[in-house]
């Protein structure tokens, strides 16, 4: 199994049990709401169940389809990083060559350099 592989799997597994854990707290609060110690616990397992499920989705949908790849409008904003593959290459190539480390830069960087100091 490559890395990458074993990475998503270990990402993928943690924001499930995330998104299992705030549901088991939001259930927990919720069926002892009479208590200001359930209110509390209802309303922090309401909103960690939110964040979860934005967690397990984004970690999900980049990678593949979580809801199947026939439904027409939600399939383009999904698996993104698999079908964009080559774009995103292409545009972190773009990023390093011409931002953080362009010719120019390098070549002035090289120029500067004083190499008989350097060897003594």
């Amino acid at each position: 199994m490559s890395e990458g592989l074993a990475a998503y799997r270990r990402a993928k597994r943690r924001a499930d049990l995330f998104l299992f854990a705030a549901l088991g707290v939001a259930a927990i609060g919720i069926a002892f709401r009479e208590h200001a110690v359930g209110r509390f616990l209802a309303v922090v397992g309401e909103a960690a169940f939110v964040a979860a499920t934005a967690d397990w989705f984004a970690i999900t949908a980049l990678f593949s389809h979580p809801l199947g790849p026939w439904i027409p409008l939600i399939s383009r904003h999904t698996a993104i990083i698999p079908r964009q593959r080559r774009q995103i290459g292409l545009g972190l190539r773009d990023l390093v060559e011409k931002e953080l480390l362009p010719a120019k830069e390098i070549r002035r960087w090289i120029a500067s350099i004083d190499l008989t100091e350097e060897a003594l």
